[in-house]
């Protein structure tokens, strides 16, 4: 589906797309990296922190494929064929998605932010910033959703819950800002 819609779209809107969102991330890398991590560490309380917590758990670990299972059983228990679509689509972008992260991780070799060696760091060390994985899978999964639900509700709550997630690895100082909003895209 994600196929048709880029067809309806043409080329260069695709192209215009793409060059847009590179603007994006390089004026986020330059202007905003710093200022926003800076923000997060002033901003922070216990009950922001549990909200963290909450939404890095939420878009790591076995969540995404609970969430795909989900979609996958309940197509099957029902006889929803467009569920088990979802299903599959959802295991093929999470896919895609995590390979294309691992793949990025070992070029780019980003410092995190925590490391606080500034925005425009790049050093070798065991896991690298950029991109965001848990940023990459949440926009993975709500993209499926957002292009083949019928329900508006969804489609908010899919986007809502990723952009939740890539903020949280913000705050977290996991990422920084420019990491998320590339993954995002």
């Amino acid at each position: 589906q994600v196929a048709e819609e880029f067809r309806k779209l043409g080329l260069l809107k695709v192209l215009m797309v793409l060059v847009g969102s590179a603007l994006a991330v390089a004026l986020t890398w330059l202007y905003l990296d710093g200022p926003l991590v800076l923000l997060a560490d002033s901003a922070r309380t216990e009950e922001g922190l549990w909200t963290i917590r909450l939404l890095n758990r939420l878009g790591g670990g076995m969540n995404p494929l609970l969430l795909v299972g989900f979609f996958a059983l309940g197509g099957l228990a029902l006889s929803i064929r467009r569920w088990w679509q979802t299903a599959v689509a959802m295991a093929c972008a999470g896919l895609a998605g995590g390979l294309g992260v691992q793949f990025l991780k070992i070029f780019v070799d980003r410092t995190r932010p925590e490391l606080w060696l500034g925005p425009y760091s790049f050093i070798a060390s065991a896991s690298s910033s950029f991109p965001s994985g848990h940023t990459v899978g949440a926009f993975a999964l709500a993209g499926v959703l957002i292009f083949s639900s019928r329900s508006l509700t969804l489609r908010v709550l899919a986007f809502v819950a990723a952009v939740g997630i890539g903020a949280s690895r913000v705050i977290a100082f996991r990422h920084w800002p420019s990491d998320v909003v590339a993954s995002g895209l």
